[in-house]
């Protein structure tokens, strides 16, 4: 969940020019590096796997954008994009915190 919000951060400093494109696919590879990880409690999850096919299509499509130089499309996807929070919604409730 950090990973996808340090990613909109991202994308949301190049439209505003506090940033670059080269930042947000820094941030990009973290939130792949994250989901890669991910352990087996989140993975396995009913709300993860209810919006997994939305995840990896929002993650192909950011990338296209990121290799494109377009942070605004990047910034479209994630207004669009996956149920981030309801996918680990389940497997972090109890923690006090969103995340895993």
């Amino acid at each position: 969940m950090e990973a996808y919000l340090d990613l909109q951060s991202a994308a949301i400093a190049a439209i505003g020019g506090a940033g670059t494109v080269d930042d947000v696919r820094v941030q990009l590879d973290l939130f792949e590096q994250e989901l890669a990880q991910m352990p087996e409690e989140a993975s396995s999850s009913a709300g993860y796997a209810a919006n997994e096919a939305e995840i990896r299509q929002f993650l192909s499509d950011a990338r296209a954008s990121v290799d494109a130089g377009d942070a605004r499309g990047v910034a479209g996807l994630i207004v669009d994009g996956p149920d981030v929070v309801g996918a680990f919604s389940e497997t972090c409730s109890g923690h006090g915190f969103l995340g895993w």
